[in-house]
């Protein structure tokens, strides 16, 4: 399965708004009072260059356009001139001045159609950076949207022709923007439209690079952004600032964010999936031109293959075909009525950054816990070493070490030996099993019978499990063999491994891993829980579970509030469990994996769609009692709070209902026949 990861970075999202006309009439009140500007400097110097003509202290802020994480945007007046700027100061993180790596990519531009730095200040001795910025009077797009509502369709094809005039200019350089959106397109009263906010801009090292950063505002990435792993980790950012510009132009046309249905919390989850397998929302005839209707659909085809590029663009009749100066004054007028005070209405942003980073990848992941020393601390050297027995066969391999079956030499007893490599996160997981499997003791979880060094030096880190060996191996490897399990059967596996998940449950510890991998059978029809190797085990007081929400797992399995904490927020993880107790059974019950079509590529943004937002396969008339569609039905609702718990399931009729001995005697033909 697809490797998942979700990590965040603080983002500046900064929109300029554009304040009431008060702080203008100050401005100009002042402005009489003082002699007339100067000239600004010749665009032909750079930022770096021009640095020593200002200081900080010759400007006194006039009003806060905007605010992010990173800092904030001001507008400014000089003192001596009386000239107004925009101030942007962006706060140093740990060492990082993104203020400079901005500056310098606007120091290689001189294009009416991207917003001008005139100099790069020291804002604070603990290394804050102020970028000096051309001011630009009618404010971003997204604020002019959120007072004046859906464009003309004529201010759209213009806002369209400067802004790809814009990408163009960058795009010949091998810039890339990689954050187009409304909060970042800036319109003056006199229609013109030029692009800002470079923060997290990149310069590709040779034309034609494809690129890996996942950095940007989720609303606006394209699908190759969102699911690099369907497209081989690497993409080409500039079909996708195409695409962000297509959503661009959608937004202002339609007046609201529109890939979501309106009123839809904007989660990341929500996102993905409209934007990786959603369509387009169908426009009403008479809402759209045919050209516009096309440009559209060239700039958001999800194949980015496919995906029209900025030359042809701006050939494209919508842009080359429209009255110029017909759409100019479209667009001004648009400006002027947004900045007038009478017509002022603010509505929520939608101003979500994420950073997915690369991820092709084994299907579980791990965040690392305590240091792998803690696990050799832990051995129980004198009790048993790994010297002591033989290796018979490999059971099985993963990116953390290997199991083994082995036999003592003494006693000939047989055994599973779990050897994990130190070094990172597998000791960790080394710790925290053997540190579960310690506290357990029921026929229902697998039995952890010592913790040992693995290397020959007590100081390697690798770390040995030795486990009870369980004959039968794991329930995915008798499903590969066997097939689809009987009803009967089914039942046996879930009482079981529903009993294993309640007493771990009553000891407050939750597997978070629950899948048919993970759960072993012998040959005399006995299910018992095992890998442990990211449990966790909750503080004693109920409500205290944040840690056991991280993102680690198998993806196919992991439950929807997991996938999705924006949505559901710090949720129960016992429910988790419930629900990969689910997915595994209906997956034995239908012989393949069941939230995906048959066929279709597990990514992880196809599996976060199907468990968010998909609903359960249709089983045929007959494939399934009523007991059991009602016992999945309660194991998988997508509101955790809904779903059953362990307790519940125990007492469910497909449970205390089953015929014990004629669903064990199922179990054991299965498991031998496998």
């Amino acid at each position: 399965m697809a490797l998942i990861r979700e990590k965040r970075f603080s983002q500046m999202n900064l929109s300029l708004h554009v304040p009431s006309r008060a702080p203008f009439q100050e401005a100009a009140a002042a402005r009489r009072q003082c002699p007339p500007p100067v000239a600004p400097p010749s665009t032909s110097s750079t930022p770096a260059s021009r640095a020593s003509q200002f200081r900080l202290a010759d400007f006194e802020r006039v009003a806060v356009l905007g605010s992010g994480n990173g800092g904030t945007v001001y507008k400014v007046r000089h003192r001596e001139t009386c000239a107004l700027y925009a101030l942007k100061v962006q706060h140093s993180s740990g060492g990082e001045l993104t203020g400079a790596a901005e500056a310098d990519i606007l120091s290689r531009t001189a294009s009416p159609f991207v917003v001008r730095c005139h100099a790069v200040l020291p804002a604070s001795a603990f290394g804050d950076v102020a970028l000096l910025l051309e001011l630009v009077d009618g404010g971003s797009l997204d604020a002019v949207r959120s007072r004046a509502g859906a464009f003309p369709e004529a201010a759209v094809a213009e806002v369209a022709a400067q802004a790809l005039s814009a990408l163009a200019y960058l795009h010949a350089r091998r810039v890339v923007h990689l954050d187009v959106k409304p909060a970042n397109l800036l319109a003056s009263t006199a229609g013109e439209v030029k692009l800002a906010d470079f923060g997290i801009a990149r310069v590709l090292p040779r034309a034609g690079d494809h690129c890996t950063s996942y950095v940007g505002t989720a609303a606006y990435m394209s699908p190759e952004r969102f699911d690099p792993e369907a497209h081989g980790g690497r993409y080409d950012p500039l079909a996708a600032d195409v695409w962000s510009l297509g959503v661009t132009v959608l937004e202002l046309l339609v007046g609201r964010y529109p890939l979501l249905p309106a009123g839809q919390k904007p989660s990341w989850a929500a996102l993905m999936c409209a934007i990786c397998f959603g369509e387009p929302p169908a426009l009403p005839d008479g809402a759209a031109s045919p050209e516009l209707r096309g440009f559209v659909a060239a700039c958001l085809r999800k194949d980015y293959r496919e995906r029209a590029s900025v030359g042809e663009l701006l050939a494209h009749p919508f842009v080359a075909g429209r009255d110029v100066t017909a759409s100019r004054r479209a667009l001004r007028r648009l400006v002027a009525e947004a900045s007038s005070p009478s017509s002022e209405r603010r509505l929520p942003q939608l101003h979500i950054s994420l950073d997915l980073p690369s991820c092709a990848g084994a299907g579980n992941f791990r965040a690392a816990p305590a240091s792998a020393s803690a696990a050799a601390a832990a051995a129980r050297a004198g009790e048993l070493r790994v010297s002591d027995f033989d290796r018979v066969a490999v059971l099985g391999r993963g990116n953390g070490g290997a199991v083994y079956k082995v036999v003592h030499r003494r006693t000939s007893a047989v055994y599973a030996l779990k050897v994990l490599h130190g070094g990172g996160d597998p000791g960790a997981a080394a710790a925290t099993e053997a540190d579960v499997l310690r506290r357990a003791d029921s026929p229902h979880v697998v039995r952890c019978h010592s913790v040992m060094p693995a290397a020959a030096t007590s100081d390697s880190g690798d770390v040995a499990l030795l486990l009870e060996l369980v004959d039968g191996g794991s329930l995915a490897s008798v499903a590969a063999r066997a097939g689809a399990f009987p009803e009967a059967a089914l039942a046996e596996v879930a009482a079981q491994a529903l009993s294993g998940l309640s007493y771990l449950h009553a000891r407050r510890v939750v597997h978070r891993d629950i899948k048919p991998a993970n759960l072993l059978v012998s040959t005399a029809g006995e299910v018992k829980i095992a890998d442990f190797g990211i449990a966790k085990v909750l503080p004693p007081r109920p409500g205290e579970h944040r840690e056991a929400y991280e993102y680690e797992g198998t993806a196919a399995y992991m439950s929807p509030e997991r996938f999705d904490s924006e949505l559901h927020g710090d949720a129960d993880p016992f429910a988790g469990d419930v629900w990969g107790m689910g997915v595994t059974i209906l997956e034995l019950l239908m012989g393949r994996y069941p939230l995906l079509p048959p066929g279709q590529k597990p990514s992880w943004a196809a599996l976060m769609c199907a468990i968010c937002f998909g609903e359960l396969p249709l089983l045929p008339d007959g494939a399934a009692s009523p007991e059991l569609r009602a016992f999945l039905a309660a194991c998988l609702h997508k509101d955790y709070a809904k779903r059953a718990s362990v307790a519940q399931l125990l007492a469910h009729q497909f449970i205390a209902g089953r015929d014990v001995a004629a669903s064990k005697l199922a179990l054991r033909r299965l498991v031998a026949g496998a």
